[in-house]
């Protein structure tokens, strides 16, 4: 219901895909004129990995081995990004992609490990976590229709099975060298597990949120009062006609106008249990239950 503020407002899908293409480019200018080397290090992988480089986890979702791979992406991500994101807001779509994106990453290092004849290499690439996006479309349009190589219609709960099934059996059968199946695997996995914890409704807090959003209110409500020492005093003089506060008023501007502040500020999907039932309270004062 509010105003858009205009100009060049970008969604956070936008930009991603935005930061996609500026660091395919500046990789791309490293590579040929610069060649320091610098990338390998965001670049996954289980030996980096195991030597403590675990900023490769959320790195590596950022970086893309070719231009057709960096397409491929950004289409997958106007798709299906786009969708999550109206589904349940940017901030939440970026941490669902990251997280799929970390879970993909460590089962491919694990992969790597256990099969380093077959599987090995740097890991890049944002599709472990749009994995995991898509497997939200799926589960949520069981029945929306996705044109397989842009030919072929599918529905999608059978697409999303399809494609788990696939990248299993080219875990085992490396047949198909330089596509890190098993982070696309874990990706999509980690998407269903979201859908089954009903963390696609904004209003369902992910775990810590809660006590995270409960710590920050606090902190705000403990902030001291600005000085008034340079200002002038003034002497209220109460209108001798005004009506006192009933009750229910009361209960209104102490307990329930708090928690509306909180969720204009930070949404209701912050609210903890306890403010929860405040406000169910008051809904059955005022009704009159």
């Amino acid at each position: 219901m509010r105003e858009s503020p205009g100009g060049w407002n970008l969604s956070t899908t936008g930009w991603l895909m935005v930061i996609f293409v500026a660091i395919f480019a500046l990789d791309s200018i490293d590579s040929v004129y610069f060649r320091t080397g610098f990338w390998q290090y965001l670049a996954l992988s289980s030996s980096d990995l195991f030597h403590g480089y675990v900023w490769e986890l959320i790195t590596f979702q950022f970086l893309h081995a070719s231009l057709f791979h960096l397409v491929g992406n950004l289409v997958g991500f106007w798709w299906v990004g786009n969708y999550v994101e109206s589904l349940m807001g940017g901030r939440r779509m970026l941490i669902a992609w990251l997280g799929f994106g970390t879970c993909g990453g460590i089962a491919e290092t694990v992969v790597q490990a256990a099969l380093p004849i077959y599987h090995g290499g740097g890991v890049v690439g944002a599709s472990a976590g749009l994995a995991g996006l898509m497997a939200i479309f799926c589960l949520l349009n069981k029945d929306a229709s996705i044109l397989l190589m842009y030919v072929i219609p599918v529905r999608a709960i059978y697409f999303l099975y399809g494609f788990g099934a696939f990248c299993l059996f080219f875990i085992f059968v490396p047949a198909m060298p330089g596509i890190a199946h098993a982070a696309h695997l874990f990706g999509l996995l980690s998407g269903v597990f979201w859908v089954r914890q009903g963390w696609y409704h904004d209003y369902q807090p992910l775990p810590g949120q809660e006590w995270l959003e409960r710590l920050r209110f606090r902190l705000q409500r403990q902030k001291p009062a600005r000085s008034t020492q340079n200002s002038p005093s003034r002497t209220v003089v109460p209108f001798p006609t005004q009506p006192q506060p009933r009750p229910r008023d009361e209960f209104i501007a102490r307990e329930v106008d708090p928690i509306l502040e909180k969720i204009a500020a930070y949404g209701i999907q912050s609210l903890t249990a306890e403010e929860r039932a405040v406000l169910q309270n008051a809904r059955n004062k005022i009704s009159g239950r």
